[in-house]
């Protein structure tokens, strides 16, 4: 079972399923697999920890958040060089509201400051659920 933490700011809206999805750096760590129970939870490693969710994995794609261009490039299947890229304000408003943010900028601005110091780019996996 893999176990997710959020910031306040989304606890709420993960909680009542207005989000089902979350976006995460690459690491060591492997992302979940599809099917893959997920435990979501907000203040994880304090006294205030709390589960808000248990729901099953449906997707994982590999993301790349490109502030600087205003663009958002997903690859559709792993190892495959299939990529859409998302540059449209539509496409992008609905990404950042799907995902927790009121704005592409605020969406943008939130990412650039989760990119690595030496690349503005952010990298990492699109990971959704149901539940």
């Amino acid at each position: 079972m893999v176990a997710y933490n959020f910031a306040a700011q989304f606890a709420g809206s993960v909680e009542s399923g207005e989000k089902q999805q979350t976006i995460r750096k690459r690491g060591k760590r492997q992302p979940p697999v599809v099917g893959a129970q997920l435990q979501l939870y907000t203040g994880m490693r304090t006294r205030s920890c709390r589960l808000l969710k248990r729901v099953t994995c449906i997707s994982v794609l590999e993301i790349e958040i490109r502030p600087a261009f205003g663009e958002v490039v997903l690859q559709m299947d792993p190892g495959s060089p299939q990529r859409m890229i998302l540059d449209s304000t539509e496409s992008l408003q609905k990404l950042a509201a799907v995902d927790g943010f009121s704005s592409i900028e605020s969406f943008f601005d939130y990412f650039e400051g989760q990119a690595e110091t030496d690349a503005k780019d952010f990298c990492g996996h699109l990971i959704r659920w149901e539940g």
